[in-house]
């Protein structure tokens, strides 16, 4: 083989060895920034942190695919925390990373950011954001507390069916409900604490029926939600 054709073949291999390891090293960068909602104005000091979906698919000897999910070992979340940054005196964050493939899979895991912060409550619209910039919208935590009181004595054969619906701003022009159901069998009474964004929900339809050999009791009312606080409902069967 000749000199120029060897000196080729080295600048082929080098220039693939070169592109290969780009690719597996591209870098990404998610610029963001806190705000309050419905206000926008924008919040300083809040820990925002870079998560994956953690998910892979692992065989088993019998060739099914069993769906596991990785979780921080520290904080037990249910995802793999990557990185995390505080927002500055603007609100504004941003997070450099390089994408890694699973080792099983072959994929990029999906990257996305999140707040784990017991005086604030992420709040979704349901508008997707388009913009380049990742806009956290928060709130301050509402609660809604349910109170289910049974006034006989309790029976094992007591079948209580509880479902809450929340109105939620699936876009600008459309209201739907999300659902919420619990059932409890033989329970003297029963507590259902919930933690949801009331300026995005602003009330909550409940449904409930108890069955004692039959349907014995049933209902429904809809309660409207105050903003930024506990509202209390106490129901008697």
């Amino acid at each position: 083989m000749s000199v120029p054709k060897i000196l080729s073949l080295i600048l082929l291999v080098c220039s693939f060895i070169a592109c290969k390891k780009n690719d597996s090293a591209e870098t990404k960068t998610i610029n963001g920034i806190v705000v309050k909602f419905p206000s926008r104005q924008p919040i300083p000091g809040v820990k925002v942190y870079l998560i994956s979906k953690g998910l892979t698919f692992i065989s088993n000897s019998d060739s099914n695919h069993w769906q596991i999910r990785y979780s921080d070992t520290v904080t037990k979340i249910p995802v793999l925390l990557i990185d995390s940054v505080i927002s500055d005196a603007s609100g504004k964050f941003s997070f450099s990373y390089v994408l890694k493939k699973d080792p099983i899979e072959g994929y990029d895991p999906t990257y996305r950011t999140a707040i784990y912060d017991p005086n604030l409550i992420r709040v979704y619209t349901g508008v997707v954001n388009t913009t380049p910039v990742d806009t956290i919208l928060t709130d301050i935590p509402s609660f809604f507390r349910l109170n289910m009181h049974k006034v006989l004595l309790p029976n094992s054969n007591d079948t209580l069916f509880e479902q809450r619906n929340y109105s939620f701003l699936s876009t600008p022009y459309e209201v739907t409900w999300l659902s919420f159901r619990n059932a409890q069998v033989g329970q003297n009474n029963s507590s259902i604490f919930d933690t949801y964004s009331y300026n995005v929900s602003n009330k909550v339809r409940i449904e409930w029926r108890y069955y004692r050999n039959g349907l014995q009791q049933s209902g429904q009312q809809v309660v409207n939600l105050i903003p930024n606080d506990t509202t209390k409902v106490d129901i008697y069967y």
